[in-house]
């Protein structure tokens, strides 16, 4: 450790917790850190880098709270970090609210902000709203994975059966979820009595290299098909 006691100096207290966190102990430089603020007004990258040190001790309402007074230039990655910190203690209707007013701003990350955003939709049990804001994330990246699998099963959820098979075809182009994509819209088939489609789906899972419980369900399908 670079010195035994916390300074008194505001750029050498700084320095201070830095090293602490480099040296793996977030939690001392979290309690210097509350110590600090006592002493000085925080800017808005000392009330970030505190709103971080809470969301690393788990301690998200603070996190929340500290994250919401940033201003300036870091607000919109402060929000949206406060947004993640109400995420994770649950509160999707204060992290909607706050997600909302970031909608019509122009800024670097929009992708990751509208699958956030989309998540949080979901949880409030919001389908409709959160297979829209997927879609708008698609448009900076049309194959990213995440969105495609989240449209396909929030579709599939709500029986809207069409989307549903669109997206778990799309889904097919990553190998990670091509099996789940299969088996998953061999079951909508079943629903829908296309026993052809069905079967193929359904067959071509136990024809590949699928785990075992997957070719048991794809088996399942085949065994109802009439």
């Amino acid at each position: 450790e670079i010195i035994s006691k916390p300074p008194q100096d505001r750029n050498t207290w700084l320095t201070y917790i830095s090293c602490l966190n480099q040296v793996k102990k977030p939690a001392e430089a979290l309690a210097n850190f509350i110590l600090f603020e006592q002493l000085f007004e925080l800017n808005d990258s000392e009330k970030l880098n505190l709103a971080g040190l809470y969301y690393s001790q788990e301690n998200y309402l603070a996190a929340a709270k500290y994250f919401g007074q940033v201003t300036g230039e870091l607000k919109v990655d402060a929000k949206l970090r406060q947004a993640y910190s109400l995420m994770n203690v649950q509160k999707f209707t204060e992290a909607a609210e706050i997600l909302a007013r970031l909608k019509k701003l122009d800024f670097n990350k929009k992708e990751s902000y509208l699958q956030t955003y989309a998540q949080v939709q979901m949880n409030l049990g919001k389908t409709k709203e959160a297979i829209k804001l997927y879609q708008e994330a698609l448009k900076y990246n049309a194959n990213s994975s995440l969105p495609l699998m989240a449209i396909a099963q929030l579709a599939d959820q709500d029986a809207d059966y069409a989307l549903a098979i669109d997206f778990y075809t799309r889904c097919m182009k990553h190998k990670e979820l091509k099996t789940n994509a299969l088996l998953r819209r061999s079951r909508i088939y079943l629903i829908q009595t296309q026993w052809s489609l069905a079967e193929d789906d359904a067959k071509a899972v136990i024809d590949s290299d699928a785990d075992k419980s997957s070719k048991a369900f794809a088996q399942s399908i085949l065994d109802n098909i009439q």
